[in-house]
């Protein structure tokens, strides 16, 4: 190295030291200051949700049909204390053309395949009749010397049914007349009726009044009936009565106007109930009635006392007067 580049080497270390002397003689450099950062908060876990078992459904129940009178099994006869018997159909004695049998003797009815098995108290015994299920009817017991002809009353009735018999010679003389009214209770058979409150019904009477030999009438009007389940009471009217004269053959003559009739007093017991009938006077009756007094009667039918039928009996010296009914809420 030659003399020169030694001198210019020494001033460049000279000049370095001298920089460096510099910078430390004006003090120590500003550290740099830094913001911790604020540590996130950990996000607690979502707990699962725990899966619902899906509830079994329920199968529903199809409910029992109840049982109504137009559905009873062949061979069935259903029980009821009625008006003046025990029987699902209560039959009044059909009382004679001179009006001097009370009609209270009762009968009954058996469902068949067919029809019905109507037996009819007689004098000499009962008598059975197999008759179709038809709104009318008539057969031939094995009694050749009385046949049967009757009315199921044309209606809207569920449980219950009611209706007109007589009985006639082989010469075709009637020899009795009657009403039948009866039907299905309630709670399969056992009965079924409120506990409280009232129930109004509302239904129709059919039937017929005896002046004697020459004096056969049938006999309609309107009923209403209101039950008072609290106190056990019943009571009503039958409005509209008519009075139409009837043949042999059973031909009506023309429509009159009769007493309306007042049911009143009535009890109930159980499902059944009885009261008293009388029959209103009044000037305008074409078809005097006025003073007939006797007794109504019958039983409540279906579910919750739906439906109620049963017969009206009243008698005035010289006049017998007998009708059944069917009412309905």
């Amino acid at each position: 190295m030659t003399i020169s580049k030694k001198i210019a080497s020494a001033l460049l270390v000279t000049t370095a030291l001298a920089l460096t002397a510099g910078c430390s003689s004006s003090g120590t450099t500003a550290p740099i200051t830094t913001t911790p950062t604020t540590p996130t908060t950990p996000v607690t876990p979502v707990t699962p949700v725990t899966p619902v078992t899906p509830v079994t459904p329920v199968t529903p129940t199809t409910p029992t049909a109840p049982l109504t009178f137009n559905t009873l099994t062949p061979g069935t006869t259903v029980l009821f204390t009625a008006h003046a018997g025990s029987e699902l159909i209560t039959f009044k004695d059909g009382f004679d053309l001179t009006g001097t049998t009370a009609p209270t003797a009762s009968g009954s009815i058996t469902a068949t395949t067919t029809g019905y098995n109507i037996t009819l108290p007689g004098a000499a015994g009962s008598t059975t009749y197999a008759v179709p299920k038809a709104a009318t009817f008539s057969a031939t017991s094995s009694n050749p010397t009385a046949n049967l002809a009757g009315r199921f009353a044309a209606s809207t009735l569920t449980y219950a049914t009611y209706g007109t018999w007589a009985t006639t010679s082989v010469s075709g003389t009637v020899q009795s007349i009657g009403v039948f009214a009866g039907g299905v209770p309630g709670g399969g058979g056992a009965g079924d009726r409120p506990s409280e409150g009232n129930a109004s019904y509302s239904g129709k009477t059919t039937g017929f009044a005896s002046t004697g030999a020459a004096g056969r009438y049938a006999v309609n009007g309107n009923v209403n009936l209101t039950a008072n389940f609290s106190a056990n009471t019943i009571a009503g009217s039958v409005t509209g009565v008519t009075a139409q004269k009837m043949a042999n053959d059973g031909t009506l003559g023309g429509v009159a106007l009769a007493n309306d009739i007042s049911l009143s007093a009535g009890k109930i017991t159980g499902i059944t109930f009885v009261g008293t009938a009388r029959a209103v006077d009044s000037a305008n009756a074409q078809f005097a009635m006025g003073g007939s007094t006797g007794t109504f009667g019958g039983s409540f039918y279906g579910v919750g006392a739906a439906e109620a039928a049963g017969s009206i009996a009243m008698t005035l010296p010289g006049m017998n007067v007998i009708t059944s009914f069917g009412v309905a809420k």
